[in-house]
């Protein structure tokens, strides 16, 4: 995980909604953590957000992931300017 926020919405937003404001955070958060643009980035984002079951248990949580198309590599992606 590179990126987590806690949603502020009063009611659950549905959904598609949900999953496209964690898309749009995550993006968002890429470029500093990465320290270079995603377009140009070996990375790849992969987002989590709530779903209605949950909401309803109280999650809030979008999380942000950070994973390679092929191949690995040792070390923090942090500042990694790949």
């Amino acid at each position: 995980m590179f990126a987590v926020k806690e949603m502020t919405n009063s009611s659950f937003p549905g959904e598609s909604q949900a999953a496209d404001m964690a898309d749009d955070f995550c993006l968002s958060s890429f470029k500093s953590y990465v320290g270079l643009d995603y377009d140009n980035s070996i990375y790849w984002i992969s987002s989590v957000s709530p779903t209605s079951d949950s909401w309803s248990r109280g999650d809030r949580s979008i999380q942000c992931a950070l994973g390679l198309d092929y191949g690995s590599k040792v070390g923090s992606a942090r500042n990694s300017r790949e």
